[in-house]
């Protein structure tokens, strides 16, 4: 199981859940120099978000100084996918994992901050304690909310709670637990023949861009030599015409 880590610090920053789910993407898809080119399309399908959306958490993530985006053009002024630059500005002196392949299961971006805050709050043993009143303040999310998410994490086998008891038989924090296998298994992989066929449409995209000057070209080259041809062939049915008159 791959992980890619996060530091616990990032919850001291006051990040929108999409602005969270498009840092936490950034992050593991960045490369050793901190940097990724990315479409925001493609960010869209991975995170289940919309172009506008997630261009808003870009934004707000500039602003907060996590991130910097630099455009990209081809030599003739078109716009490329732009190149986005994560901030080693996070004071890091402890970090948590995060399993790669969250990102292949359809989540919220509301339940991934929960449930990277459970993940945040794991000891060594991979067991957390938190209170819903404990996550509620710390990510910024209404308490009903987090319930509401916990509930979704435990149905897709993400996460496992253990109610607990007092001595008294009251009730105390609960105990979850997230078992990487069981995200495996609930993962939802594109099939083969559409990553394929997206790969081709990227490469074709990206074949007009680089050579659309030559077929501009040839276009008007076509079209210049059909005149030519059309001119060439009323010239010979005209002549043919004159010499039938001469005949008769």
């Amino acid at each position: 199981m791959k992980f890619f880590t996060m530091s616990n610090n990032i919850f001291n920053i006051n990040l929108t859940p999409n602005e969270f789910s498009v840092y936490s993407y950034l992050c593991f898809r960045q490369g050793q120099s901190h940097s990724i080119i990315l479409k925001t399309k493609f960010i869209g399908i991975k995170l289940n978000l919309t172009r506008p959306t997630i261009l808003k958490a870009i934004s707000g993530l500039i602003y907060k100084n996590l991130i910097t985006k630099k455009k990209r053009y081809t030599s003739d002024g078109y716009l490329l996918a732009s190149r986005y630059i994560v901030k080693n500005n996070i004071h890091i002196t402890t970090f948590f994992k995060i399993p790669t392949l969250i990102f292949n299961i359809k989540i919220k971006a509301v339940d991934f901050k929960i449930y990277s805050f459970i993940l945040k709050c794991m000891d060594n043993l991979g067991e957390a304690f938190p209170s819903l009143s404990s996550i509620s303040k710390h990510i910024n999310i209404s308490r009903s909310r987090v319930a509401k998410g916990i509930k979704f994490l435990r149905e897709k086998s993400i996460l496992s709670r253990e109610k607990r008891l007092k001595l008294d038989k009251s009730h105390k924090q609960n105990k979850y637990t997230i078992t990487p296998k069981s995200i495996a298994k609930t993962k939802i992989d594109p099939s083969p023949k559409k990553n394929k066929e997206e790969k081709i449409s990227h490469k074709l995209i990206n074949f007009y861009f680089i050579y659309r000057k030559y077929l501009y070209i040839s276009i008007v080259y076509l079209i210049y030599l059909k005149g030519v041809v059309f001119i060439f062939y009323n010239y010979l049915l005209t002549h043919s015409y004159l010499l039938l008159i001469q005949k008769e």
